[in-house]
């Protein structure tokens, strides 16, 4: 008896999970309808910080649910296997080449932090990088579907600073769940052609933004010296116990710079206070 209920447990299982593998959505025929840019020097970034995939429980390439009945999950992937973020990538650079606008791809991996976002952002040549933050982007249900969609938009400059920040959190009806394999590349594009189409967006892109440079007058600087005796104007923003992290006072937009703390006497303060460093 127990063999026999191992032997239903695990062709169960086998069909179960065979049945998870087989469904499998194409989204190669998807195209997106955008209006076109007119931002100059645009990169994009569509990073996947979904947590099933940041935790690795599932992979890039994760679409949904479908369940049964009785509640059983079938996982639902993208035919081609090629992760959610480099197929809309794809997708959204041709249709804007198709509307005459030329953007360029910045890539993320979900595993990477936000530091490791600012970093490249400052490494790469745009003037103004798009994000596009999946926070949650799946679809679930039983007799009807609807995609959890919490997608972040953010535009930035070249110096990693934020320019617009907005937030689209709402749950999408995708249709029967018999019909997945044809409604949810349609419910996709439907979302991303109204998030990327959106006015407001757009405005941004065009604005004109003066220089991030912050005034050395409005900064209370603070005087860094050597044992040498040379002298550094900064912005101090780090002490550990064997280094000193400061920004340059005239050029704050700049990298954040690093001094061994054994080779620094003395920091003198913008509030005019002091501390002396002893070997």
């Amino acid at each position: 008896m127990k063999f026999l209920t191992l032997l239903l447990f695990v062709t169960f299982s086998s069909i179960f999970h065979s049945d998870a593998i087989a469904r499998r959505i194409s989204l190669d025929k998807m195209t997106f309808n955008l209006e076109k840019l007119n931002a100059k020097n645009l990169g994009i970034v569509f990073w996947d910080q979904r947590q099933m995939v940041t935790d690795k429980s599932q992979p890039g390439s994760f679409l949904g649910y479908t369940r049964s009945m009785t509640q059983i999950a079938f996982g639902s992937i993208t035919k081609s296997q090629k992760s959610l973020v480099e197929i809309l990538g794809s997708k959204v650079q041709q249709a804007y080449l198709e509307k005459g606008s030329e953007v360029g791809i910045i890539n993320m991996t979900p595993y990477e932090s936000e530091s490791d976002l600012i970093r490249k952002l400052k490494e790469s040549s745009f003037d103004r990088i798009l994000v596009i933050r999946l926070d949650e982007f799946n679809f679930d249900g039983y007799m009807k579907l609807e995609y959890a969609v919490n997608i972040q938009t953010i535009i930035y400059d070249s110096q990693g600073n934020k320019l617009y920040d907005n937030l689209l959190s709402r749950k999408v009806p995708v249709g029967r769940a018999a019909d997945y394999r044809k409604n949810v590349p349609k419910s996709i594009e439907d979302i991303f052609e109204g998030h990327l189409n959106n006015t407001a967006l757009h405005v941004e892109l065009l604005k004109e933004h003066g220089p991030t440079k912050t005034p050395i007058s409005s900064i209370e600087i603070d005087v860094i010296t050597t044992r040498e005796g040379d002298e550094i104007e900064a912005k101090v923003l780090e002490i550990s116990e064997t280094s000193i992290k400061y920004k340059l006072a005239n050029h704050m937009e700049g990298p954040i710079r690093s001094i061994a703390i054994e080779k620094v006497f003395m920091i003198k303060y913008g509030d005019g206070t002091k501390e002396v460093f002893k070997k």
